[in-house]
Formats: C-alpha cells, sequence, structure tokens
C-alpha cells in the first residue's frame, strides 16, 4: 500500500471514529467534494459502509448523493447492499427516469427490480406502477417475453390505469398470443376480493378483441359495464341507450378533461371506455360497440356518448351516419405546434417512438408536406389517419382544416361543433354550458372543474424552443384557412 493510500484511510478512519452516528457521514462526503477531494469522498463513503454496515438509512443517503454527483454504478452499489429498503418510491422513479435519460437502461431496470423485490415495503403497497415502468424499459430494449410478464405484473398488482394504454399498443402476433395464454390467470385475478375487477375485465376484453374474438370481448365489456357506477349507482337492466354525441377529436387536445367534465352534467351517462374506438373497426359488431354504453330503467332519461380523438383522422363519416344517423359531433382542437409536441412526448413515455424529437421531427418531415396542394394535403390527411406511415403522424394529425373540409361535407354543419382546447382550459363552465346547448340539455349548475390532461413534456427544453418556432412556421397557413373557414383561432395564452 502506498504512503499516499495509507495515509488517506488512516485520516478518514480517524474522521468515522469522531462521528458519534451516521447521520454525519454524507454531511462529511458533501464536505470533502467541496474542497475537490471527490476520490477521497467516494473512499470515505465505502468506509462509512464498512463501520456502519447495518444502517440502511445510510446507504440509501449514500446512494442519492451517488446519483447526484453521476455516479451512477456505484449509487446502484449501495442500493444493492441494503440502501433500497429506505428509499421511497418517488425517489426510485426519479432517478430510474434519469438513468434512462441517459441511456443506461439496464442499469435503470435494475434499479426497479432492486425496489420491487424489496420485502420491507408496507402491506399496502402498490407496486403496480413500478412493474409499468419495468414493462416499458423491456419494450424499449424488444424484450417481450419480459415487456409481457411485466404487463401481467401491473394489471395482477394493482390500480396502475396506464396499463390498459400499453395493453391495447401490444399488437404483434407473438404479443397477442402471449397475452392471451394469461387470460385464464386474469379471470382468476377479477374474481378475487378487493381487485379491480372493472379494470381487468377491460384488459380481458382488449386481449380478446386483439385476437380477434369480439364475442368474448364484449362479454367482458358487460361484466365490467354492470360493475360500473353512474351517479352513484349501478344500472344492470334494460338495454344499453345508443350513443347522442361522438367526441371525434383531437389526440392530446384535452378530450379526456373535456369529455369527463361533460359527464358531470346530470342527464350525460359516461361510456364505460372513454374511447371505443369502434368505427373504422371492420371487424367489430355492433351489439360489442353498445356494450360501451349504460343501460337505462325504463322511465329514465339521459343520454350517452364517447370521444375516441383519432375519429376525426379517418373516413369513417358513411359508417357514423349509418349507425348512429341523429348523433352529434363535437371537436375539440389544439394550437397544432404544441399538439405534435405532446403526441411525441405521449410515444415517448408508451415506447411506440424512441428516437429523439430533433430526429422525429428532422427537416426531411417537413420537407415531404411542403409545396403540396390542398387536395393532395387532404388525401395525405386520411391516408395518415388509415395507417399511412410515410408521413410524420404527428405533423399531419395538426392539418385540421384538411381532415374538417370532408366532415363538414358529408354532414350537416349544424351536427358539428368546434371548440379548443384553449378556450375550454380559460373558462370551463362556459365551454361545456355551449356543449350544453348543442345537445339540447338544459344548462348545468357550475360543475367541479377538471384540469385538462395536455400531456407532460419541458416547455423549457432546449430541443422543444428550438423545435417551436418551426412547427409554428410549418402551420401558419393551415391555421389561417381554419380561421377564414371555420373561424377558428388559437390562443396560445392559455
Amino acid at each position: 500500500m502506498s504512503a499516499t493510500t495509507s495515509t488517506s484511510r488512516n485520516r478518514i478512519g480517524n474522521w468515522l471514529l469522531k462521528l458519534k452516528g451516521n447521520g454525519r457521514a454524507i454531511d462529511k462526503a458533501k464536505w470533502l467534494i467541496d474542497k475537490g477531494n471527490r476520490d477521497e469522498a467516494l473512499q470515505f463513503l465505502d468506509h462509512s459502509a464498512e463501520v456502519f454496515a447495518g444502517c440502511s438509512k445510510l446507504k440509501s443517503e449514500a446512494a442519492n448523493f451517488l446519483f447526484r454527483l453521476g455516479e451512477f454504478e456505484a449509487a446502484v452499489e449501495w442500493l444493492r447492499r441494503g440502501g433500497i429498503s429506505n428509499m421511497d418510491e418517488a425517489t426510485v422513479f426519479r432517478w430510474s427516469r434519469k438513468l434512462e435519460r441517459i441511456g443506461d437502461l439496464q442499469l435503470a431496470i435494475e434499479l426497479l427490480h432492486l425496489h420491487v423485490e424489496n420485502n420491507d415495503h408496507p402491506p399496502e403497497h402498490d407496486p403496480s406502477e413500478a412493474h409499468f415502468r419495468l414493462a416499458r424499459l423491456y419494450r424499449i430494449l424488444g424484450d417481450v417475453d419480459r415487456n409481457i410478464e411485466h404487463v401481467s405484473q401491473c394489471l395482477e398488482t394493482g390500480n396502475y390505469p396506464n396499463v390498459l394504454s400499453m395493453i391495447c399498443s401490444l399488437r404483434s402476433d407473438r404479443e397477442k398470443s402471449l397475452l392471451l395464454d394469461r387470460v385464464e390467470n386474469f379471470k382468476r385475478v377479477a374474481e378475487l376480493p378487493g381487485h379491480y375487477a372493472i379494470r381487468i375485465n377491460f384488459a380481458i376484453s382488449d386481449i380478446y378483441k386483439h385476437n380477434g374474438n369480439y364475442e368474448q370481448s364484449a362479454i367482458h365489456l358487460g361484466k365490467a359495464r354492470d360493475e360500473f357506477e353512474w351517479k352513484g349507482q349501478k344500472l344492470t337492466e334494460g338495454k344499453p341507450i345508443k350513443p347522442s354525441f361522438l367526441i371525434i377529436g383531437t389526440m392530446k387536445s384535452g378530450t379526456t378533461g373535456f369529455y369527463h367534465t361533460l359527464c358531470q352534467h346530470p342527464h350525460v351517462y359516461e361510456s364505460v371506455r372513454k374511447e371505443a374506438r369502434f368505427f373504422g373497426n371492420l371487424e367489430a359488431s355492433k351489439d360489442w360497440y353498445f356494450a360501451h354504453f349504460p343501460r337505462l330503467p325504463e322511465g329514465q332519461s339521459g343520454i350517452t356518448g364517447e370521444a375516441t380523438p383519432n375519429y376525426y383522422t379517418l373516413d369513417i363519416h358513411e359508417q357514423i351516419q349509418h349507425t348512429l344517423p341523429d348523433a352529434k359531433l363535437i371537436c375539440l382542437m389544439r394550437d397544432p405546434a404544441t399538439r405534435a409536441i405532446s403526441q411525441y412526448y405521449h410515444g415517448l413515455r408508451h415506447g411506440a417512438i424512441k428516437r429523439p424529437i430533433e430526429k422525429f421531427f428532422s427537416e426531411n418531415v417537413f420537407e415531404e408536406l411542403s409545396g403540396k396542394s390542398d387536395a393532395e394535403l387532404e388525401t395525405i390527411a386520411y391516408q395518415v389517419g388509415a395507417g399511412n406511415l410515410s408521413f410524420n403522424t404527428s405533423l399531419v394529425f395538426g392539418l385540421y382544416v384538411h381532415y374538417l373540409r370532408k366532415w363538414f361535407r358529408k354532414f350537416d354543419p349544424n351536427r358539428i361543433l368546434l371548440l379548443t382546447l384553449e378556450e375550454f382550459s380559460s373558462n370551463q363552465n362556459a365551454t361545456i354550458t355551449k356543449a350544453c346547448d348543442f345537445l339540447g340539455l338544459d344548462r348545468p349548475e357550475p360543475l367541479e372543474l377538471t384540469k385538462p390532461h395536455k400531456g407532460i413534456y419541458d416547455a423549457d427544453d432546449e430541443a422543444v424552443q428550438r423545435l417551436l418556432p418551426r412547427l409554428q412556421e410549418f402551420y401558419e397557413r393551415p391555421n389561417r384557412l381554419l380561421f377564414e373557414e371555420f373561424g377558428i383561432q388559437f390562443d396560445t395564452n392559455h
């Protein structure tokens, strides 16, 4: 051992002897960092682990300290030594996101596994979100088996809502087959007391649907519906009522908040699932579709509807006219530049998009759409809605005017209401009142306001700030046409 190393170890040993408890060990390490002695600080922490071997709190604090230093492998090592038992879930998730951002997915996965396998959680702890995060990371890595394993664990162990979105996105033959293999176990779990029968039956319904069995899918939709409560009561008698309205768009424009606020009206009954995704699906039966909606006993009045925000991108006008000849249509839009960014981050969170935002919105995706005539853009818009991925979907879906023209050609304009997220955000009650007038409902008492869910991204991120002006430039002409033809403009102050 060199004289320098020996001196350092002796000094560290003397410091540890002077500490009356483990609580000051981190402070001492911080002091060494401040003095520029990074290596000595790390040595000090290692020796602290030997002296205070049984203290999980020290190990957890040391891990947090090392995470902040960027010593990620060393931080996880402290958690392996027992620090995980004293690290709260929010902190685990924060560091796993950090590891993901720097590209160390394997270390992020190990961190989440340490958390899931920790035996010191209280009995009421819900591990479902941790399983969802693991499923998402395994999906990014292309590990189908482990992805399905943790999707299943998420569904079986708790009530984390995003698992249904992930199940809906698992469409490869292998993914569908692996989920179908687990259906019987999901059915058993759904019967257990205290489990989330509605959510699990939704998942079972989706799995059958994705495997083409709409008869079984409708049965489990019905089971979920019979557990559902409308206005504080279960409705299990009578025939399902047909929807009187459809919210046809648009994705990442606040349709969830708007729909649930509208359904607070005493005579509006929500669908068991906000998004039925029936129109445009050539395999689904009407029985399956109507299983989404409440049964109303004789003498009880009310209307129902659903909100599938990609409907406006689909060539489904005749199908709607045939199935629901009297239904009214509501289209909620958002400033297309921020909507496109929000859709990108939505895809990123669910593992459907893996490229950084600069590459996803590279200049060539703008150039592909530049110089096209209005007729060409309308054709492209509906092709993208139908699944043609030759063009950037996040970009095309904001070409509202090129979708709406056809809707107004196919429907009586009096059956279509156009709204914006910006007006809903600034005055929810006034916007809901406008919708109630449109639907022929009594004006409601002031409703419980909801925070419109716009999708989460950091508006101050440098990449977003660089991209936003390019998006605004791209949408300048379509937005101008939207105002000239339909009177819609976006107040971006909200």
